[in-house]
Parts: C-alpha cells; sequence; structure tokens
C-alpha cells in the first residue's frame, strides 16, 4: 500500500509539472513589460537598458529578477538555470566553451545575498565575454525580426 500511495503521488507531481519551454520574442516582449510594471525604471535607466546596459541599481536588480523569473531562467531556490539559458538564446550542445561559461554564471548563491543581486549576478556573468556576445546577437537577431515584420 505505501508504495502505490508513492507511485501514484510521483505520477500526479510529473503529471502536474510544467515542461519549460524557450520563450519566443513576443513572449519576451509581453514579460519585459509586465515586469516594467512591477519593477519600474526611470526614464535613463530604460534608454540604457534599451541598449543593453544594465546599471548596479536596485530598480535594474529587481527587473532583472523580475523577467529572468518569469522566463524561468532564474528561481528563487536553484538560482540560474544554465539548460534553460542555452535554450533561450540558442547556444548548442556543440559550443562547449559558452556552455562552460553558462554554468560557470550558475553560482549557488554562497554569499547569501539578496535574491535580486543574486539574479543581478548571474545577469552580468550572461553578458560578459563570448557568452554574452551570443546573447546580444541573439537580442539583435530578434529585434530584427521584429522590425521585419512591422514593414509587412
Amino acid at each position: 500500500m505505501k508504495y502505490t500511495i508513492i507511485f501514484v503521488l510521483a505520477l500526479f507531481a510529473l503529471a502536474s509539472a510544467e515542461e519549460w519551454k524557450r520563450k519566443e520574442f513576443d513572449e519576451v516582449k509581453a514579460i519585459r513589460a509586465e515586469c516594467l510594471k512591477e519593477a519600474p525604471l526611470s526614464e535613463e535607466t530604460l534608454k540604457k537598458v534599451m541598449h543593453l546596459e544594465y546599471p548596479n541599481e536596485e530598480s535594474v536588480r529587481k527587473y532583472i529578477l523580475c523577467t529572468a523569473t518569469k522566463m524561468g531562467l532564474f528561481c528563487a531556490k536553484e538560482g540560474l538555470h544554465p539548460d534553460r539559458a542555452a535554450q533561450q538564446f540558442q547556444i548548442g550542445s556543440d559550443e562547449e566553451e559558452i556552455i562552460k561559461a553558462l554554468n560557470a554564471c550558475a553560482d549557488k548563491n554562497e554569499q547569501n545575498s539578496p535574491v535580486e543581486e543574486w539574479a543581478y549576478r548571474g545577469h552580468e556573468c550572461l553578458m560578459t565575454g563570448k557568452l554574452g556576445e551570443r546573447v546580444k546577437a541573439y537580442v539583435h537577431e530578434q529585434y530584427k525580426k521584429l522590425q521585419a515584420e512591422k514593414k509587412e
């Protein structure tokens, strides 16, 4: 009987678990808009963020936490999910150097920083080096697609 209950609970957990999926550009835009309402940025800071500059300010840290959490790339319990970030930014497993960098960005918050600082630290790590170049290229590609769609 004990094993039957455990088996049923395991099946229920599997059935109710939501599988993470890569967010399309429109979904990302909607998430960013929601997060701007939840964690407003000044006009000056928003301009910086739109140019992929993220100053280490409380409002920016909260905005990053919001977007990363809603996109499923970060959670307060585990931190950055490198596997999801790789999928989101279309980083193939054959790009070993970038995958290593992603994994290095996924610290376990040994410093016990507040969650928004932990998320910001992971974000800053993602935006540096070859990995950052790849993320920025992905974002620019998505904006170009959006501009092309607007012209149609």
